[in-house]
C-alpha cells in the first residue's frame, strides 16, 4: 500500500511538471500511540526507549489496553526482568489484573521475575502470592483434627477404604509431576480403574 502511494505521488508529480503540489496529509494511524510505542519497545527489550516514553507521563504507569494488560504485564510475559523492577520501583501496582483475572505474575515468564513480581505483591497486600497462606494447625489431642488434604474420592459421611487410600495416594503422587492435560487424564484413567480393580499400574 505505501509503494503504491508512493507511486501515485510520484506519477502525480510527473504530469504536474514540476510544478509545485500541496503535501499529501499524512493519515491518521500513522500519529504514534504511546502506549503502544512503549508496548514495542517493552516486548523487544529497548528499555531505554520504553523508560523515555513512561517518564514522560504520556500515559498512566498502570494504563491497560482494552484487555486490562498493562506494561507490567507485556515486561512480565516478555521475560524483561530489568523492565519488570523499573516499572515496580516506579510505582506499577503488580496486582492488577486482566478482564480474565490474570495478573503479572500468573503470566510471568521465568523463576526470578516471578519472585520479583511476588516480592511486590507481598510488599502492598502482605500476601506472598506463592506461600500458601499459613492456618493455625490443629492440636493433635483435637478428635476433630481436620485431614492435611480432602480425600478426592471420599464422600461426606463415609470413611475411606485402604484400597481408596492406596488408590488416592498413588494417584495424588502420580499426578503431581504431570505437566499437561494429557498426562493428567491418564493418572485420573488409572485411579478410576485402581479404585475399581485395586491395581494402580
Amino acid at each position: 500500500m505505501k509503494k503504491l502511494l508512493a507511486a501515485s505521488a510520484l506519477a502525480l508529480a510527473v504530469i504536474i511538471g514540476g510544478q509545485s503540489v500541496a503535501p499529501i496529509a499524512t493519515p491518521a494511524i500513522a500519529q504514534a500511540d504511546a502506549f503502544e510505542n512503549a508496548h514495542h519497545y517493552v516486548v523487544n527489550k529497548m528499555n531505554a526507549q520504553a523508560l523515555e516514553i513512561i517518564d514522560r507521563g504520556d500515559f498512566p504507569i498502570d494504563q491497560g489496553n482494552y484487555e486490562g494488560w498493562t506494561m507490567l504485564h507485556y515486561a512480565a510475559e516478555s521475560g524483561n526482568l530489568e523492565m519488570v523492577k523499573a516499572l515496580l520501583e516506579r510505582g506499577a501496582d503488580p496486582t492488577l489484573a486482566t478482564q480474565w483475572g490474570t495478573s503479572a505474575y500468573d503470566v510471568g515468564s521465568t523463576t526470578l521475575i516471578k519472585a520479583a513480581i511476588a516480592a511486590a505483591i507481598e510488599a502492598r497486600t502482605g500476601v506472598n502470592p506463592v506461600k500458601p497462606a499459613v492456618s493455625a494447625r490443629p492440636s493433635s489431642t483435637s478428635a476433630a483434627a481436620a485431614p492435611v488434604r480432602a480425600s478426592a474420592s471420599a464422600k461426606p459421611g463415609k470413611t475411606q477404604t485402604a484400597r481408596e487410600k492406596m488408590c488416592e495416594g498413588r494417584w495424588y503422587s502420580s499426578n503431581a509431576l504431570c505437566s499437561d492435560s494429557t498426562c493428567k487424564m491418564r493418572e485420573y484413567r488409572k485411579w478410576q480403574t485402581c479404585l475399581k480393580t485395586g491395581s494402580y499400574y
